[in-house]
């Protein structure tokens, strides 16, 4: 006999796992068992009751019955009972040595035990989690079929065995359906079984996925029966909603077409957007290029016109000192050169020198008066006709140049 403490504590498990609300109805149950929890729980799961002999106070096992007064079945009769019972069921058995797992581990834990246990012939579940297999059903447009698994009933080995581990179920589960499975003792497929409000087992549930609000159950199939039994409600079930499958198709077909219209669309803003980029990026180019040109030809301009006011400059000062340099024209005398200069255009000069100055005298003369007039004569030559000379030492000076007392001077213009 357990103590006090200790039999409080099993009592307050079994209520909580079997939603009876007597607790001496509960105390005195697990006192026929011993005070067994996992043996009072499997006995009280089929239907195996004795009716105990109520203490001073305790309610009768009609008014003991567990989720608030539900049907007790005969003895040995075995009845379906709510998945959330066999979820605590199975969480209390298993324990912390079963992960209360999600997704692709509880998927493949799920399919590594059923084949173990009945072999490696079997639908081709899916390998990941009930999410998944949800996107799964929808992308490939089926119906989803899940399986949910209760280790504990008494049906679930002959019902894996002797339906779903056969070549024939498995060809026309995978033909037709994506198939899900996962047993109760993980967290995700006790989740579903309660979202799906699955009831008796073995269960199986055909949904319909591609809903804006999920999955929705379609049609449950709870008992063991034969694989063609099996095929046979499957393709009543199919046959009943695939009106309701077509129009999810449509639907699908209409929001990937609404998609793809989108995408062709953004594409061609993209390609618009693009094309305009590109065209601002063209006319940007432009626009500097000009304004690097506009640029270049200002500052080419300001060059030339600063370089041709500093030659004008340098032109100026350069006439001043030749001017300076002149002096007056000196009066006729002996020492005298009477010189008479004839310019490219037929023009003529006479000009007196004295016969010490030089021919440099004689040039800066010259360019004081093309200055003066604006001639454009810059390189010019002097020579002579008769006799035929040509003066280039500017240092020598008109007596030995031969020009005293006059002579004619010939400007020949260089660059012409």
């Amino acid at each position: 006999m357990a103590s006090n403490e200790a039999t409080d504590e099993l009592v307050e498990r079994f209520q909580e796992i079997t939603s009876m609300q007597n607790s001496e109805f509960a105390r005195t149950f697990l006192q026929q068992h011993s005070f067994q929890l996992d043996s009072a729980i499997a006995a009280y799961m089929a239907g195996d009751l004795e009716p105990p002999t109520p203490s001073r106070g305790a309610a009768t096992p009609e008014e003991a019955g567990g989720g608030g007064g539900e049907a007790r079945g005969a003895r040995g009769q075995p009845r379906a009972w709510p998945a959330r019972v066999f979820g605590r069921v199975l969480r209390l058995l298993f324990g912390p040595s079963r992960p209360l797992a999600f997704g692709p581990n509880a998927a493949q834990s799920f399919i590594d035990s059923f084949e173990r246990q009945f072999g490696a012939v079997h639908p081709s579940f899916v390998v990941d989690g009930y999410k998944q297999a949800v996107q799964l059903a929808t992308a490939q447009s089926k119906f989803l079929l899940v399986y949910l698994h209760s280790p504990l009933h008494q049906d679930t080995a002959r019902f894996c065995r002797q339906t779903l581990a056969t070549a024939p179920c498995k060809a026309f589960i995978d033909e037709h359906f994506v198939i899900w499975g996962g047993s109760l003792e993980y967290s995700e497929p006790f989740v579903v079984s309660e979202s799906i409000q699955s009831s008796g087992f073995p269960f199986m549930a055909v949904l319909l996925c591609g809903h804006s609000e999920g999955a929705h159950c379609l049609e449950r199939i709870e008992g063991a029966m034969s694989g063609s039994a099996l095929i046979e409600r499957l393709t009543q079930s199919m046959q009943r909603h695939q009106a309701n499958l077509a129009q999810i198709q449509q639907q699908q077909q209409r929001r990937q077409d609404s998609q793809q219209l989108r995408q062709e669309q953004n594409l061609e803003f993209e390609r618009a957007l693009q094309a305009d980029r590109e065209r601002e990026a063209r006319e940007q180019e432009e626009r500097l290029r000009l304004e690097r040109a506009e640029d270049e030809a200002r500052n080419k301009a300001e060059l030339e016109a600063a370089l041709e006011l500093s030659e004008k400059l340098d032109k100026e000062a350069n006439l001043k000192r030749k001017r300076d340099r002149l002096g007056a024209e000196p009066p006729a005398g002996a020492d005298t050169t009477k010189l008479r200069i004839m310019l490219p255009n037929g023009s003529k000069i006479d000009r007196k020198f004295l016969a010490s100055e030089t021919i440099e005298a004689v040039r800066d003369f010259i360019d004081v008066h093309l200055g003066d007039n604006d001639i454009p004569i810059e390189t010019y030559s002097l020579s002579t006709n008769y006799p035929k000379r040509a003066f280039h030492n500017d240092s020598e000076t008109l007596m030995e140049a031969g020009l005293h007392p006059q002579s004619v001077l010939y400007v020949q213009d260089l660059d012409a």
